[in-house]
C-alpha cells in the first residue's frame, strides 16, 4: 500500500513538474515570438509589437499585447481610422498534449478573438455601426516542440450595406495560414480571398 501511495505521489510530482517547465518554457517562446516580430515589423514596417502583460497559471495563461506605428505623421494619420494602439488579448493554453482536431503534441496552443468594431476610432464608430455588419477576427498560433509555429487567422465575412442608396458589398470569410520556424521567417504561405457577391447600384 506504501508503495502504491510512493508511485501516485511521484506521478503527481512529475506530472507538476511537467506542467511548470512547460509553462515556463510558453512563457519565454511567446516573449521571444514578439521579441523577434517587433524587431521585424520595426526594420520593415515601421511598427513595434509590444508585450502588456502575460499571467500564467500551471494549465493556461493569459496575454496581451499592442501594435502601434512609429513614425509620428502616419500615425496621426491612421488614428483617425483605427484605434491606436490596437491591442489584443490572448489565451494560451500549455502543452504538452492537446486533444482539439485531434491528440498532438506541442509547446503551446494560443487563441485570439477580436472584433472588428473594436478596432474603429470614435471618430467613424457611428458610420461604422450603420453601414457594417460586424465581423471578428480569430486568431490561432501553435508552437510545436521543435520550433516550428503554425498560424491561422480567419476573418468573417463582411456586409457593408447602404440602406440609402442600397449599394451593398459582401466579402467571403478571408483565411490566411502562416508556417514558420520560431527561428527564422515564414516558409510557407497561403491566404484565399473570395467574393461570393458585390453589387454595386451606380
Amino acid at each position: 500500500m506504501k508503495r502504491l501511495i510512493t508511485l501516485i505521489i511521484a506521478i503527481f510530482i512529475v506530472i507538476a513538474a511537467t506542467l511548470f517547465y512547460v509553462g515556463v518554457k510558453t512563457e519565454d517562446t511567446f516573449r521571444g515570438y514578439i521579441e523577434k516580430y517587433d524587431q521585424t515589423w520595426k526594420e520593415k514596417y515601421d511598427l513595434s509589437i509590444r508585450l502588456v502583460s502575460y499571467s500564467k497559471s500551471l494549465l493556461s495563461a493569459n496575454a496581451e499585447f499592442e501594435i502601434d506605428v512609429i513614425d509620428p505623421a502616419t500615425r496621426k494619420e491612421l488614428a483617425e481610422v483605427v484605434k491606436l494602439p490596437l491591442r489584443s488579448k490572448f489565451k494560451i493554453q500549455h502543452g504538452p498534449v492537446f486533444i482539439n482536431n485531434g491528440i498532438h503534441l506541442g509547446i503551446a496552443h494560443v487563441n485570439s478573438n477580436i472584433s472588428i468594431s473594436d478596432l474603429v476610432s470614435e471618430i467613424y464608430e457611428q458610420d461604422f455601426s450603420e453601414y457594417v455588419e460586424d465581423a471578428r477576427i480569430s486568431v490561432d498560433v501553435d508552437f510545436g516542440i521543435s520550433g516550428e509555429v503554425g498560424t491561422e487567422i480567419i476573418i468573417d465575412g463582411i456586409d457593408i450595406y447602404d440602406k440609402g442608396s442600397k449599394n451593398r458589398f459582401v466579402f467571403s470569410p478571408i483565411k490566411i495560414s502562416l508556417h514558420s520556424n520560431n527561428d527564422t521567417n515564414p516558409k510557407a504561405y497561403k491566404s484565399s480571398l473570395k467574393f461570393d457577391n458585390l453589387t454595386v447600384n451606380l
